[in-house]
């Protein structure tokens, strides 16, 4: 196996290509990588900015450099000795008329070779959805489309096609059929008696006669056009597709497809079938077996179905290649020994290593600050609770009702329900889930104590939350614990559902509200800790070296809530909570005239206001710098964290208006001299010591046990905030130029050298 020495994330996209990392190769090897750690680089949506969007995952993007790209760029890594680690999403990809297996289904429903390739219910329970699959993308409701006139019919060189806006599906091939029936009399005498021909030779033949005969292609658009003048026709045209357009809204509440965590353009697959497996895993394993990739890293293996199979059979066909997950663990808990894999991408270390650089001792004083400031007392706890109750319960409804299916499909199996109504077990489902103190358990034939453990404490807390729903809450203890095999599929899909619920009721909602010190609330982080003691650090470091000596000492990732540097800096107020109450009070005084009301409270509110003055005092850029483009970079932000809040706007229903206060806020605080004066005071302590946070952070992450992982460009100061703000470009110039210097010197040079 090729176990790396030190890796280098690289995010692949159409501005930063194969041919520029290519340019890069001899910077690489100076700096001491052992291994590319490249970002997904397979066919994704056009202008993907991610490649996690995938149509295609066996064709590499051609905007990116495509094979022939990525071959020759492998080669001359290889030439310097540096490997190269894949990224790969096993997990889900776009729904997009570009994906090819999707299209598939649409055009021809069961007889696809693909019809059970996604997580799909074909048979659920939602009446207007059996046999279709819901496609919920139109900006509004789906009438309302249809008789303004937003949606249409279309027939171009590839066929029927149902459009609105940028959004273009094929048609299904036997609805065809239907299109030539409406209004015989316009049809040409090619097309007349097409209408008896099987639905393969039909399709093909009137593409045929629409690219090749001037007349059936007039005839062909003048139907089309007739009916979308009439909407009856078009309205049934469209009733007979393999998907159903609805109100993006809708899917909140009724949905019969897995979404990679809410997000509506991202379909999951079914990797658990050996077919899907094989036909996604390709080109990968293929890349694996000519020694092309040295090694994996799979992406949210906590969304798979049985991540314990799936990395079995990853593991059985890479044989010796290095292989890691992206897998987000709480404090106490450890990865399960059973997985056949090197470690994790180190979202741990980056979070125990962050948590010595902040002084426990002063918690209680810190919690005070942030309660006097913000008028109220928060408790962390109840705060996660109620905010994974609401991503359940308002934009994951949907999925919730889809597990109480599975119970019910069973209920002759399981004690006929125990006369307990469907209403409350569902309720006692999403109790659970909400409690669960882990991003998922992993069951898979048998159980670990650990998952048994989290799972018995979830359902404590929900009974003494809710002691009405206790037979509820046994009951599902009962089947949970069962080793009957028909609640199996039922016990997968729970856990599946745990693990994004986690993320977007904690990362995503709760680490933006909860505020006392904003460098805790990392993905995977523990902020009611508030740090960690430099014993737990020794010992979490003395398991790991025991237990997975190969997972990756991570400090800055893709999507990581804010740069390493930038944490760095703001845990330094942790040990100078005198001069930060003396600070955010005099700046709430004096920026107090500077807020508006909105709705009839001000904006931004205190919370926010707190959030706002530890983000500049860690994203404040060294010396000279373009403050509007600093800017610009905070008021966007700002707009996706008090989005992802949830409390005064958020992403379904955006209050613009509060938006453009805070914006403005920001703006008027940045150009007044006494709040500068009194900010640049406290920066210039903060920014030096924290210089030395990052300059110790570094050395501890080289040196810990596992391989220290290096986030594009952070190398020099990593100010970036969360994505997108850190998929910025990086100006290699200068960090070649610096790099260079430091070789040249003497006695840096000697040790460098004998690397």
């Amino acid at each position: 196996m090729s176990t790396p020495l030190a890796t280098y994330r690289i995010q692949f996209s159409k501005d930063f290509k194969f041919l520029d990392a290519k340019k890069l190769k001899n910077y690489y090897s100076k700096l001491g990588i052992s291994h590319i750690y490249a970002s997904p680089i397979f066919k994704a949506r056009k202008g993907s900015k991610s490649g996690y969007d995938i149509v295609d995952p066996n064709e590499i993007s051609e905007e990116i450099g495509g094979y022939k790209g990525l071959i020759a760029l492998i080669s001359e890594l290889k030439k310097l000795n540096i490997s190269w680690i894949q990224d790969i999403v096993p997990n889900h990809m776009a729904f997009d008329s570009s994906n090819k297996p999707l299209t598939e289904i649409f055009k021809r429903g069961r007889k696809s070779d693909f019809y059970n390739f996604f997580d799909i219910d074909w048979n659920t329970h939602i009446k207007e959805l059996k046999g279709r699959v819901l496609a919920p993308f139109l900006g509004e409701p789906y009438l309302k489309a249809l008789n303004e006139g937003r949606i249409k019919a279309s027939f171009s060189s590839q066929g029927l096609q149902i459009i609105y806006n940028s959004l273009c599906f094929p048609a299904k091939i036997d609805s065809y059929r239907y299109m030539l029936e409406i209004k015989p009399e316009l049809l040409d005498p090619e097309l007349k008696n097409l209408s008896n021909l099987e639905d393969g030779k039909l399709f093909k033949k009137l593409c045929y006669l629409y690219n090749s005969n001037s007349n059936s292609k007039r005839a062909i658009n003048n139907i089309v056009k007739f009916i979308n003048k009439n909407k009856i026709y078009l309205n049934t045209l469209i009733s007979k597709q393999v998907y159903k357009l609805s109100f993006w809204k809708t899917a909140t509440e009724q949905i019969n497809y897995r979404r990679f965590f809410t997000i509506n353009h991202l379909i999951c697959t079914s990797t658990q079938k050996k077919a899907v497996f094989n036909f996604l895993h390709s080109l990968v394993f293929d890349l694996c077996k000519k020694n092309y990739f040295s090694g994996l890293r799979i992406d949210h293996v906590d969304g798979l179905y049985d991540p314990l199979q799936y990395l079995k059979r990853v593991k059985k066909r890479i044989s010796n290649k290095f292989l890691i997950i992206e897998i987000i663990l709480q404090k106490k808990e450890r990865l399960h020994k059973k997985f056949p894999v090197g470690g994790t991408t180190g979202y741990d270390f980056l979070n125990y290593l962050n948590g010595i650089f902040c002084k426990m001792e002063n918690k209680d004083k810190f919690i005070g600050i942030y309660s006097n400031f913000i008028g109220k007392k928060v408790n962390y706890g109840n705060l996660v609770y109620r905010k994974k109750r609401l991503i359940l319960y308002k934009h994951m409804n949907g999925d919730l009702e889809n597990l109480l299916q599975e119970i019910k499909k069973n209920s002759k199996k399981t004690g006929k329900l125990e006369n307990l109504s469907f209403y409350s077990i569902k309720r006692a489902i999403g109790e659970v889930l909400c409690f669960l103190p882990v991003y998922r358990t992993y069951f898979s034939n048998s159980y670990e104590e650990s998952d048994k453990k989290y799972i018995q404490e979830a359902i404590l807390k929900a009974k003494k939350k809710n002691p009405d729903l206790y037979y509820e809450l046994d009951f599902f203890e009962k089947i949970f614990f069962s080793k009957q095999k028909c609640v199996k599929k039922f016990i997968l899909k729970f856990q599946q559902l745990a693990s994004p619920l986690m993320a977007k009721g904690l990362e995503d909602t709760a680490f933006y509200i909860y505020n006392p010190l904003i460098s805790l609330n990392e993905v995977g982080g523990f902020p009611n800790n508030f740090g960690v003691s430099r014993k737990d650090f020794y010992e979490f470091n003395k398991y790991r070296h025991k237990n997975w000596p190969n997972s990756l000492n991570a400090t800055s990732t893709h999507d990581t809530k804010r740069g390493e540097d930038i944490r760095a800096r703001i845990n330094v107020l942790s040990e100078i909570p005198e001069k930060w109450e003396s600070a955010v009070k005099y700046w709430g005084k004096i920026n107090k005239g500077k807020k508006e009301k909105i709705n009839g409270y001000l904006c931004p509110d205190s919370n926010d206001e707190y959030f706002l003055y530890q983000t500049l005092i860690g994203s404040y850029p060294f010396g000279n710098f373009d403050k509007e483009k600093y800017l610009d970079r905070i008021n966007s932000y700002l707009v996706k964290a008090v989005r992802e809040a949830k409390i005064h706007t958020a992403w379904l229903k955006p209050d613009i208006e509060y938006e453009k206060a805070f914006n403005r806020f920001v703006e008027k605080i940045l150009e007044d001299e006494f709040f500068l004066s009194s900010f640049n005071k406290l920066f210039e302590i903060v920014s030096h010591y924290g210089i030395f946070n990052s300059l110790a952070q570094i050395i501890i992450k080289i040196t810990s046990p596992g391989i220290p992982d290096f986030y594009r460009g952070s190398e020099l100061w990593d100010l970036n905030l969360v994505d997108p703000d850190n998929r910025r470009k990086v100006n290699y110039n200068k960090r070649e130029k610096f790099l260079d210097e430091i070789i040249k010197d003497k006695n840096l040079g000697k040790i460098l050298r004998s690397k």
